[in-house]
């Protein structure tokens, strides 16, 4: 059996085994507008999709924002599906700071 070495590139700091903290989502600029646009829509709400299209993004990049905006109750899941994504509605009205 070979010796176990460490990986070069790997750094043990990425492998924690500790929940995500999502405390900086409100602060960060595409997290706020993608919250901003999807309540613009209203009851109606926004897939990930939607919004990177209005906002002129990538939808990976707007994914994420809807996941961390998710972890942090600031969006929520409807039981409404549009072009095989789910439908999110903001929580609140206001985005706290």
């Amino acid at each position: 059996m070979r010796p176990k070495v460490k990986q070069l590139g790997i750094l043990p700091d990425l492998d924690s085994q500790d929940p995500a903290d999502y405390s900086d989502t409100v602060m960060n600029p595409l997290s706020r507008q993608t919250w901003l646009a999807i309540k613009d829509k209203g009851l109606a709400g926004a897939t990930s999709k939607e919004i990177a299209q209005q906002l002129n993004k990538t939808h990976k990049s707007i994914a994420g924002r809807f996941a961390e905006l998710l972890n942090v109750r600031l969006l929520r899941h409807t039981e409404a599906y549009r072009d095989d994504c789910v439908v999110c509605v903001t929580v609140g009205d206001t985005l706290s700071w």
